[in-house]
């Protein structure tokens, strides 16, 4: 948050309970500025700061990108969100290999249910069934 210059003015002696306040207000306000949930705005942050202190804006290129021995080879899928990469297996599950002897769980009326599937321990990134035993398959990247 400091990197950014988003770290709130804090007073001399303000009391820890003030101080945390005034940290999670501008938290919650970026969160939502950029459209993200708080785990995804951690994980920005730390490829922020990751970023900087590797210095490498010294190293992009003239559209601010960085050269291509930074990146991956053209081509190749990145993904510098787990969002995206949840969102690449859903779009392409029968472009993939688990694909051909899994299906993403469907239920009547709700035809992603397998995709960040809500369960009693928090959410399964993507759920699916087996297409001809009776078996599931829960990915999780976390």
């Amino acid at each position: 948050m400091k990197a950014l210059d988003l770290w709130p003015e804090m007073g001399r002696g303000l009391p820890f309970g003030d101080r945390y306040e005034r940290v999670n207000e501008v938290v919650l306000e970026t969160a939502r500025a950029v459209d993200v949930d708080l785990w995804t705005l951690d994980a920005l942050w730390w490829r922020v700061e990751t970023f900087l202190k590797e210095d490498k804006s010294s190293d992009l290129d003239g559209e601010g990108l960085p050269p291509q021995s930074l990146t991956d080879a053209p081509g190749t899928p990145r993904f510098g969100l787990e969002r995206h990469l949840h969102e690449f297996l859903r779009d392409n599950w029968h472009s993939i290999s688990l694909g051909h002897d899994w299906d993403l769980y469907q239920e009547d009326g709700d035809p992603e249910a397998g995709y960040e599937y809500p369960c009693g321990v928090g959410r399964i990134d993507l759920l699916a069934k087996h297409k001809t035993k009776p078996r599931w398959l829960a990915l999780q990247s976390r």
